[in-house]
């Protein structure tokens, strides 16, 4: 039996784009998408539907997506062609264009290294373009150093105080820290990808750019930090030419204190985006995702700053062996139950992808839960130790832990940040503990990129 969703997708398409769908199916991935085929005449089309997050990050609707790409169909920049927008579900129908992301899966060192100086040199024609367009389609023109550097920072802080409704003394420490250290002198305004690094590349060319949903105005160097986390969760290697590449194209120092301080402040807008969904998390998401968004951002974040700050942070200790609890038995039964329920649906549904994502969902909540379970306990003991020995007396929670911290993060100066930063370390790592082996794709594996191997001077 078909879903709602693929039937509506389906009526829709045949309806305003003609021919008839041979295929339409879920996208096996936290957010809505599908994959359609669609036999228009003699032509096969192949579609790609992007579905909206239903979340309230990034503060723009879909359409601001859609209309922002619209634009870039007159540049030199890459972009899928746009079908139309399909009301119930919303989403952008786009053309499906070749390719492979991940520079990872590249063939040869030659293949990487091309299709890295075709990255900068997208990036540089976008910074490049007349931003009067995008004004008169509804984009935001800063008017403040703050929206001009930060204007991520800003809307993701937006929802963070918002929604929040416990103390976190980790994204009140990062807040400061971007708020304290915003660089001077920076006044130019270019469109910016927002999140750039993502594109598909096939033969040693980019195919089509992605993910235009952060789109907006500001300064240039606030996508060239974005890209240092991006080229960690989209594997790009080296991104040294990349960086020389930009900078011979567009003649734009690239000064490392600038640059440490857009990744910090970049990184840090995906933990203040997703706080939502840690503080009131919802039925059928993806939470130990998001977890995962939370810690390992922040990991980047407190990593990211101390290379600024030349603070040398330890490697982190390895976690000691932790005792289930008297009823960890009922982890193993739910993680059965929802692998004969998926295999029962996956069976009679006709959907094996929306299914195979349902049952992988339900494994990795299952996994979280009982590593929670097995290590939650001593790892937050050793929070609260940290944390009792910077105030000097003694917590006795990882709640009242986290309240007397945030309390002393916001009246701390800067001779605090070092061990602020060595205890936001140690914690990240720990927390890390609980989603080794649940989460696919571990970022932490991998490091940021020195900014002494990407300036310019």
């Amino acid at each position: 039996m078909l879903s709602d969703d693929i039937i509506k997708i389906t009526a829709w398409i045949e309806r305003n784009i003609g021919g008839k769908v041979e295929r339409c199916e879920r996208q096996v991935r936290w957010r809505p998408g599908w994959w359609v085929d669609l036999r228009r005449d003699e032509e096969l089309l192949h579609l790609y539907v992007r579905g909206d997050r239903n979340e309230e990050f990034p503060p723009w609707p879909l359409e601001y997506e859609r209309d922002v790409i619209m634009l870039l169909q007159q540049s030199p920049v890459p972009v899928p062609k746009i079908y139309g927008f399909c009301p119930d579900p919303r989403a952008i129908v786009l053309e499906r264009v070749g390719g492979r992301p991940n520079l990872k899966s590249a063939k040869s060192e030659e293949e990487r290294l091309k299709v890295l100086q075709q990255l900068a040199g997208h990036v540089a024609t976008m910074h490049s373009m007349d931003i009067e367009p995008f004004v008169k389609a509804g984009m935001k023109m800063p008017n403040s150093a703050e929206q001009r550097i930060v204007p991520f920072f800003l809307e993701g802080e937006k929802l963070y105080l918002r929604y929040k409704n416990a103390p976190d003394p980790r994204m009140e420490f990062v807040r400061s820290w971007v708020r304290r250290n915003l660089p001077a002198g920076r006044e130019e305004v270019c469109f910016l990808h927002g999140d750039p690094g993502q594109f598909l590349f096939e033969n040693g060319a980019i195919t089509t750019m992605l993910d235009f949903e952060w789109s907006c105005l500001g300064d240039p160097l606030m996508d060239m930090g974005g890209l240092r986390l991006r080229a960690v969760h989209e594997p790009m290697g080296d991104i040294g030419p990349l960086f020389r590449r930009y900078h011979q194209l567009t003649g734009r120092a690239i000064k490392a204190d600038v640059l440490g301080f857009h990744t910090v402040a970049f990184i840090a807008n995906t933990c203040l985006a997703i706080s939502p969904a840690l503080s009131y998390p919802r039925v059928g998401a993806n939470y130990p995702e998001y977890v995962n968004w939370y810690i390992v951002a922040l990991l980047f974040a407190i990593k990211a700053i101390a290379e600024v700050k030349g603070v040398v942070l330890p490697d982190p200790l390895p976690m000691e062996s932790g005792n289930d609890s008297r009823w960890a038995g009922v982890y193993q039964v739910m993680a059965g139950t929802f692998a004969n329920s998926s295999a029962d649906d996956s069976e009679n549904s006709g959907e094996e992808t929306g299914d195979r994502y349902k049952h992988y969902l339900a494994n990795a909540l299952v996994g979280f839960a009982k590593k929670a379970d097995r290590f939650g306990s001593r790892l937050e003991q050793d929070y609260i130790a940290d944390v009792s020995e910077i105030l000097g007396r003694q917590v006795t929670g990882w709640r009242e832990a986290d309240c007397e911290l945030e309390s002393f993060v916001i009246e701390a100066d800067e001779s605090s940040e070092a061990q602020l930063l060595n205890i936001f370390h140690r914690w990240c790592w720990s927390q890390i503990n609980l989603l080794e082996g649940v989460i696919d794709n571990p970022m932490w594996t991998v490091g940021l990129q020195p900014l002494s191997e990407l300036v310019s001077e």
